[in-house]
């Protein structure tokens, strides 16, 4: 992946090339998480629940590092466009792009958390696409490395 310096985005990159097994994407059952214990506190997987406009995903597992800058438990959240204002719409439109050209991407971004939205973190996330039927890209595998900026 050109560009992308975060050993544990690489390292997550390397096994799903590793899973792909001479498709273009992986089947989300060759998926195991007992192969990839030091990746875990930093994944997330996501299923599509309407694949039309507008589209709409839901949060199937997130790993624990997220809970340093959310104050619930994620999983099962529901996201569509509207969901998180801008940043609902900038994640369905990065996950729509993941699936329908069957690519990873990642990102590089300064994020908003906390309660109070004061504080910032930057964000590098990696998106993979999936398969369930091994045909229709239909999951996103991702992993997220979240740094303090200064200040």
């Amino acid at each position: 992946m050109a560009a992308l310096d975060v050993p544990l985005l690489l390292e997550t990159h390397a096994y799903w090339l590793d899973k792909c097994d001479g498709r273009d994407i992986p089947l989300r059952s060759a998926i195991e998480p007992t192969e990839i214990p030091r990746l875990l506190p930093n994944l997330f997987l996501i299923e599509i629940l309407q694949s039309g406009m507008p589209m709409r995903f839901r949060i199937r597992l997130i790993g624990t590092a997220f809970r340093r800058f959310f104050p619930a438990d994620l999983t099962g959240l529901e996201i569509g466009e509207e969901s998180f204002g801008k940043d609902g719409a900038r994640f369905c439109a990065d996950w729509r792009e993941v699936l329908e050209q069957r690519q990873p991407r990642w990102a590089r971004l300064r994020q908003k958390v906390g309660q109070d939205g004061i504080a910032e973190i930057l964000l590098t996330g990696l998106v993979l696409p999936l398969s369930r039927d091994g045909t229709a890209a239909d999951m996103l595998l991702g992993a997220t490395v979240y740094d303090p900026l200064p200040g």
